[in-house]
């Protein structure tokens, strides 16, 4: 379904979704000030990350409950199901989304692809700053440019079909500096995405 997409640093294999997401990035400085600024997230956006941090951390405790009990394991389900519909819920609401900003993006464990205005210097250090939509995942973290194509000359790379005739690079960066707690739920988010198309595809 998605091609492997090898790191340059790891050579791990990574697969790559089709998503959608409001992207912000920075040119990472020196400035801890700047810095500080463009890490502040709103606080429902932090929770929305620990809650999926706390589903990987209890994921092994539910296997070994619904091999005892799949009555209490199925309970436990429902209520998480609830506090993540509370959280994403409240997020919902919190959160001006403006579909003028929303884009798609290619996303994997390593790195994504996302449309830019400018066309960025290969190797260029970013700060980057992607909310996945309507997952309402962040991802806050530094990462370097690969790659920065113009949509018209190379629209064989566009991400949508909005974007072939439109404006702006198609610009690849890899993840650096990425917590195993980050990549675990973003390889997890990418598993459910990929289970989603295909229920999909068999309806």
């Amino acid at each position: 379904m998605s091609d492997p997409d090898v790191t340059s640093d790891n050579r791990r294999d990574y697969y790559r979704i089709h998503d959608q997401a409001l992207v912000e990035y920075q040119e990472r400085t020196a400035s801890n000030h700047a810095m500080a600024e463009f890490y502040r997230h709103p606080v429902y956006f932090e929770m929305l990350n620990e809650l999926q941090s706390l589903d990987l951390e209890t994921a092994k405790l539910m296997s070994h409950v619904a091999e005892k009990d799949r009555s209490l394991a199925a309970l436990l389900k429902v209520f998480n199901k609830k506090v993540d519909l509370i959280a994403r819920t409240l997020a919902l609401v919190e959160t001006d989304v403006n579909e003028d900003r929303l884009q798609f993006i290619d996303l994997s464990e390593g790195g994504m692809a996302f449309v830019s205005a400018q066309q960025e210097r290969t190797g260029l250090q970013l700060i980057l700053k992607a909310t996945l939509v309507p997952s309402y995942i962040s991802i806050l973290t530094e990462a370097e440019v690969v790659s920065s194509e113009s949509v018209k000359e190379h629209p064989e790379h566009a991400l949508s079909y909005e974007q072939e005739n439109g404006d702006g690079f198609i610009t690849r960066v890899n993840f650096i500096n990425f917590s195993e707690s980050q990549r675990q739920i973003i390889a997890r988010h990418i598993l459910r995405t990929q289970q989603q198309q295909r229920r999909r595809q068999l309806e």
